[in-house]
């Protein structure tokens, strides 16, 4: 929770951080024997 305190404080762009967001949310709650899990 610190830590997405942090980014959200950043110098990022509101980009980066929602890509961020998606990026941890597929690989996160897709199953483990997908395509991008193997790869």
């Amino acid at each position: 929770m610190i830590g997405l305190l942090k980014h959200l404080h950043s110098d990022d762009t509101p980009g980066q951080v929602g890509a961020g967001l998606a990026l941890g949310a597929i690989l996160g709650l897709t199953p483990l024997l997908n395509l991008h899990n193997v790869v």
